[in-house]
């Protein structure tokens, strides 16, 4: 039997101090992963997984507009992230405008 390295990977982090950062990627990537399932393509184009903490997920999106609409699917995708993650809590899914950086950086050349 397999043991996942979505399992294995933050147990053997956690004893190098790392545990913590390393279920924040996860989570983070997850949402890059999944959120497809759940999201329209058009609006996960104007989004992105900013950091997981203090038991939530916040989304970086490029405007209040995308906000509202990943607002829509926070309850499944607390859903989702709860099911595919049991050992954490995840309290609430977060959303947090862009700043001009990230703008210029994740949505130049997207329109």
């Amino acid at each position: 039997m397999f043991t996942s390295l979505k399992n294995l990977l933050p147990s053997t982090l956690n004893r190098f101090g790392m545990g913590r950062q390393a279920r924040a990627a996860l989570i983070c990537e997850h949402y890059r992963t999944h959120a497809p399932t759940l999201i329209h393509p058009n609006v996960l184009a104007h989004t992105f997984p900013k950091y997981y903490r203090n038991q939530a997920l916040t989304v970086g999106v490029e405007n209040a507009a995308w906000a509202h609409l990943v607002a829509q699917k926070k309850v499944a995708l607390m859903k989702q992230l709860r099911s595919d993650f049991p050992d954490l809590v995840i309290e609430r899914v977060t959303t947090q405008l862009a700043s001009e950086e990230e703008k210029q950086t994740l949505f130049k050349k997207k329109h």
